[in-house]
């Protein structure tokens, strides 16, 4: 479970390590009771707890997004870990400040995007999600195979 957003997260950490010289330690820890919070807004992936700064908790859900969102989704929650910024809506500010500023090339922003939930006939849309641009899902994926010296 959640194969695809412990990858995407492994190479995310990776391409900051690499490009920006920020080493965050942080796990991603699926949490049944988000799965139920995610059925009733579909907007809602993930979270961090102030009390467990190190693991960004999760829907199962967060699987069903295509990689922009996904990504988008994580460096958020990355950026409230090194914020340090838990509460409120000037904590979500300031992480949106962050990941604009920090990783500009990213292309962040906040787009409607659909997803498929399993045993559902449609599917269902977060509004005003978080995303990053395809091509920053590029440099992800391309930048950690060649900054870690793996072959291409």
């Amino acid at each position: 479970m959640l194969d695809e957003s412990r990858n995407d997260l492994a190479l995310l950490r990776a391409y900051l390590r690499v490009k920006k010289q920020l080493d965050v330690s942080v796990t991603l820890i699926h949490d049944p009771g988000h799965d139920a919070v995610n059925r009733r807004d579909p907007r809602a992936f993930c979270y961090v707890d102030a009390d467990c700064p190190t693991a960004i908790r999760c829907a199962s859900a967060l699987e069903a997004l295509h990689p922009p969102a996904r990504i988008g989704v994580l460096l958020h929650e990355i950026g409230h870990i090194v914020l340090d910024a838990f509460d409120g809506d000037e904590a979500e500010i300031d992480v949106d400040s962050w990941c604009l500023d920090f990783v500009p090339e990213a292309g962040y922003t906040y787009m409607d995007t659909s997803y498929w939930r399993p045993g559902k006939k449609r599917p269902v849309t977060a509004k005003a999600l978080e995303h990053v641009s395809l091509g920053f899902v590029h440099a992800v994926r391309n930048i950690t195979i060649a900054g870690l010296g793996w072959p291409v």
